[in-house]
């Protein structure tokens, strides 16, 4: 029961793993990003000197001044356009992945709430279940009273309690199969995250490309240099945005990481809570065979003991024949001593039929102990091997 609930859990796992180790990748590729246009930035303060102090000197001054600031100004404009977008798609990216975050949580509280409930019915069935052996108790104490009508009684309520565990365990089941397709629809999910991943990672390579492309035709497109060092300070200022970005994008993956490792935890206690209501139909099937038995040997005990009342009857009925054949022969012979004989007889049989039911009760009640005992050790070996794998 535990073996296909082990492949889904491993690839749920290896679904946020892959999202958390693209999510980091990501924010490491932003920081080497920065860290290179702040580089770029530098050099075009080292160039904007070494080109100042070439022609300043010369007659073509400002039109050589004018090619370089030009070049530079719409190399900036380009990176920083490109990094806005990337940063706008990055950030909406993240929004979706909280919301999709957010409905996982909700799931995992649904299905903490249904493992409650499941737990408690089980406490109400295994309740249930003491009482119905508590009734088999005293149903077999009250037997000895020879109570026909009682053990009619004992078994309708038997039959009654018997199906009453039916259907609780039909609505377990039923719970235990929503709540799986539920799990199934939350691994589709994340399924589907990834899949948007890898194409927005595609998308981001174009991106990178189309980027590349830009930078070597950017040469050619030079403009006035004045103006380059105004942009130059507010192109810092969004650098140092960017940056405090970066670092809400890494307490987001943080965040992420964690809401992975509590859906794990709810599939352990969603694949423990499966082991469990396998544990409790196990019990319950054995309690309905030993309600058949008890019920079988009920049944042979009633036709016993009617068997044994006609026996008797016909017994003091030849007794009293007798009796009544020695009287009329002259005789002497007690009669009311007679009838003691009579009943002391039947009560020695009947006595007899009630101590074999009490040994057949305690070699059924020392199997019953038995079986759970080897049922605790194959749960045990069940759970040693799990944890192997």
């Amino acid at each position: 029961m535990d073996g296909p609930n082990n492949v889904p859990r491993e690839s749920f796992g290896s679904l946020a793993d892959e999202m958390a180790d693209s999510e980091r990748s990501e924010v490491m590729q932003l920081r080497l990003e920065n860290r290179k246009l702040r580089a770029h930035l530098d050099s075009t303060e080292k160039y904007g000197s070494f080109y100042s102090n070439l022609f300043l000197s010369g007659p073509n001054t400002t039109f050589y001044s004018s090619m370089v600031a030009s070049a530079e100004l719409e190399q900036l404009k380009a990176e920083l356009e490109e990094r806005e977008r990337q940063f706008s798609e990055n950030r909406a990216e993240n929004e979706l992945m909280q919301r999709q975050l957010q409905t996982l949580e909700a799931t995992i509280s649904q299905l903490s709430q249904e493992i409650v409930e499941t737990n408690a019915d089980r406490e109400k069935l295994r309740t249930e279940r003491d009482e119905s052996v508590m009734s088999l108790i005293d149903a077999r104490k009250k037997f000895a009273q020879f109570q026909t009508e009682f053990g009619r009684k004992f078994e309708q309520e038997a039959q009654t309690k018997v199906m009453e565990m039916d259907a609780e365990l039909q609505e377990l089941r039923r719970k235990l199969s929503s709540a799986e397709e539920e799990r199934k629809q939350t691994e589709k999910q994340l399924h589907r995250v990834c899949e948007e991943q890898k194409v927005l990672r595609v998308t981001v390579d174009e991106l990178r490309e189309d980027k590349a492309n830009a930078e070597t035709q950017s040469a050619t497109n030079e403009r006035a240099r004045r103006s380059a060092e105004t942009e130059r300070n507010s192109l810092k200022a969004r650098l140092e945005s960017l940056d405090f970005e970066c670092e809400e994008l890494r307490e987001q993956a943080r965040c992420a990481e964690d809401a992975r490792r509590r859906m794990e935890a709810s599939e352990r206690r969603l694949a423990e809570l499966q082991t469990r209501v396998g544990d409790l139909e196990a019990e319950n099937r054995t309690l309905q065979q030993q309600m058949e038995l008890e019920s079988q040997k009920t049944q042979r005990l009633r036709e016993d003991l009617v068997t044994e009342k006609s026996k008797g009857a016909e017994l003091v009925s030849r007794l009293r024949s007798v009796c009544a054949a020695v009287a009329l022969n002259g005789g002497k012979i007690e009669v009311e001593m007679d009838d003691h004989q009579l009943i002391d007889s039947i009560d020695d049989v009947i006595m007899g039929a009630l101590t074999a039911a009490k040994r057949e009760a305690d070699a059924l009640r020392l199997q019953q102990h038995t079986q759970i005992a080897e049922l605790n050790d194959l749960k045990s070996d069940i759970e040693k091997l799990r944890s192997v794998k």
